[in-house]
């Protein structure tokens, strides 16, 4: 092409597929899907490189920066809090067990470098972290649902409550992380299509594997409609409430019956939702096109899973564990006010208010209810 004038950089033959794009020892390896597929350029391969390793500096910091603010402020090691210190563990664990050879593999030319065993191992970390991450938000949600909705008739979270949560929580995922390599429950983890990770297998159409996928999906999106239905009865009750203050004032005559400590409390309780709701739309931005891609590559017909169609939800996905820190780092104030102190290099302005609020932490559960609380005149 060259010596004809005709070079173009950018071009990939149409008969360069990925299969034949892999090394020999890879090619046993690959579904047969990929032998029709085309290869991509090898800049999206070092782009997925560059992603993967300023999102993972980003949530290596990030995290351990959350874990060691909690383990250093004692007031912030509430029952409420220790889902938050769980949820860090989650996304460090996506972290460490899955972007080093991610980054490594795309800096140096995308095929997978660690054995068919490695596949596995790398795939099992990713689905053992990210069933965590949103078992562990479920429970924010329900704990949420609790304080700001019920109140004071709501059982309050302790610490033997939230232990045996987040411990049911780890075997719920690590039930559907080991399912297809021990139990034989669906198809083992296959290697993506840009040949640099691995994940589920998106292709194979068998009913045993096709069973797993859907009663996977369903677990997920059971979990979803939790959460969504905990954060609708939130504020609807905060809607309700307000509504029944504004009538009363009305009939009183007075501009509101809310004292400014009410209202600081009510605002922090808000906030915290607000912030486990941002929490839950970021995760499943994250990983609702990773399941759709699995429900229709698994049940419909594969033909447009691409290997860059196929990669970007995986990297969307492995990148979920970024956010939370950041979303705590910008919302929380207690957070806010010990990383003042642990890292004044931040230089975070000092946003404590000398209120109620800025004795009680916006996690606890002991906060008292919206919607029982009597009004005053």
């Amino acid at each position: 092409m060259a010596l004809k004038g005709q070079y173009d950089p950018w071009a990939i033959p149409d008969d360069f597929s990925v299969y034949k794009s892999s090394p020999e020892w890879l090619q046993p390896l690959l579904h047969p899907h990929w032998q029709t597929q085309k290869a991509v350029h090898p800049f999206f391969t070092y782009f997925c490189g560059l992603y993967l390793l300023v999102g993972g500096i980003i949530a290596f910091v990030g995290n351990v920066m959350v874990l060691k603010i909690f383990g250093h402020n004692k007031a912030l090691r509430t029952p409420a809090n220790m889902l938050i210190v769980n949820l860090a563990v989650a996304d460090l664990g996506i972290v460490i067990g899955l972007f080093p050879e991610c980054v490594y593999n795309f800096f140096t030319g995308g095929p997978w470098r660690f054995g068919y065993l490695g596949c596995q191992i790398h795939a099992f970390s990713g689905a053992f972290c990210g069933f965590s991450q949103i078992i562990t938000l479920t429970f924010i949600a329900i704990d949420r649902y609790n304080v700001i909705v019920k109140g004071m008739s709501g059982t309050p979270l302790t610490y033997k409550k939230v232990t045996s949560w987040i411990a049911v929580g780890w075997i719920w995922s690590f039930f559907w992380a080991i399912s297809p390599l021990s139990i034989g429950w669906g198809a083992p983890y296959a290697i993506d299509g840009m040949l640099g990770s691995c994940s589920y297998d998106m292709f194979t159409q068998d009913m045993n594997h096709k069973s797993f996928i859907m009663s996977m999906a369903c677990a997920v999106t059971f979990q979803i409609l939790v959460i969504i239905s905990c954060y609708v009865f939130i504020v609807r009750a905060v809607f309700d409430h307000e509504e029944s203050l504004r009538a009363q004032a009305k009939k009183m005559n007075v501009t509101s019956l809310r004292s400014t400590p009410d209202q600081q409390q009510l605002s922090a309780e808000c906030r915290a939702a607000k912030v486990a709701i941002m929490n839950i739309s970021l995760w499943i931005v994250a990983w609702a096109p990773f399941m759709v891609n699995a429900i229709f590559g698994v049940w419909g017909n594969p033909s447009f899973i691409n290997p860059i169609v196929s990669e970007i939800p995986v990297l969307f996905a492995k990148t979920s564990c970024c956010w939370n820190p950041i979303i705590y780092a910008l919302s929380h104030p207690k957070l806010q006010q010990s990383m003042k102190e642990l890292y004044p290099w931040l230089c975070i302005a000092d946003t404590r208010r000398k209120t109620i609020a800025d004795n009680e932490s916006i996690e606890t559960s002991e906060a008292v209810s919206i919607t029982e609380k009597p009004v005053k005149a």
